[in-house]
């Protein structure tokens, strides 16, 4: 059976700190000399226990994992959890037309960086992964969902998205790999949306931003 690890990671700028880091290692990590794979998740707390996730539910993937013996390491950090402040976190460009949105200013753009430039190297220093595009994936849902297709067009290469928000209610949202400094190599994208979904009372609570 893989194991779940969780140790603190500043994330200067971004308010919250340090934030926590929940990392699945496989069966054999401690007894291998092998280099292994990685995914990087948003909201780590979902990710593994029902005890941790938001709304008592997590995605099962330490079990999926460990009954599939999956050779994979899975790596995600903990929102924001303090009122609108995940919204803000992964929102990576202003919303234009979205009167749910709260007023704030919107640091996604901060929250990946801090992905690439911290986060990254620091799990590469601490376990046995690999660092390059073909075996490094970024992944989330909702709003994580949108980070991992903005991480994509920016830094990361192979990006699983599970119902990214933009996609049905951030429809001014517009990501290109054609702009400027952006990543034009290919890269596996695979995209989860829900047709149905509860309906999303407007939101006017203010944000006190990043």
């Amino acid at each position: 059976m893989g194991r779940i690890e969780v140790f603190r990671l500043g994330i200067r700028p971004l308010k919250q700190g340090p934030r926590k880091i929940y990392v699945y290692l496989p069966n054999d990590y401690d007894t291998s000399d092998r280099i292994y794979p990685v995914l990087y998740m948003f909201d780590g707390h979902n990710l593994f226990s029902d005890e941790t996730a938001t709304y008592g539910k997590c995605w099962g993937l330490k079990d999926y994992l460990d009954q599939n013996d999956i050779p994979l390491v899975i790596i995600g950090q903990d929102c924001n959890h303090t009122g609108n402040m995940r919204l803000m976190e992964y929102c990576p460009l202003e919303p234009e037309g979205e009167t749910w949105f709260p007023e704030g200013q919107v640091c996604g753009s901060v929250t990946a960086d801090w992905f690439v430039s911290k986060l990254k190297p620091a799990c590469e220093k601490r376990y046995h992964i690999h660092s390059d595009r073909q075996n490094v994936g970024i992944a989330g849902s909702s709003m994580g969902g949108l980070m991992s297709m903005y991480g994509i067009a920016k830094y990361f290469p192979k990006p699983h998205v599970s119902h990214p928000r933009w996609t049905s209610r951030c429809q001014g949202f517009s990501i290109s790999s054609n702009g400027a400094g952006y990543q034009k190599t290919p890269a596996s994208i695979w995209i989860s949306e829900a047709w149905k979904s509860a309906p999303r009372r407007p939101s006017h609570k203010a944000s006190t931003g990043c």
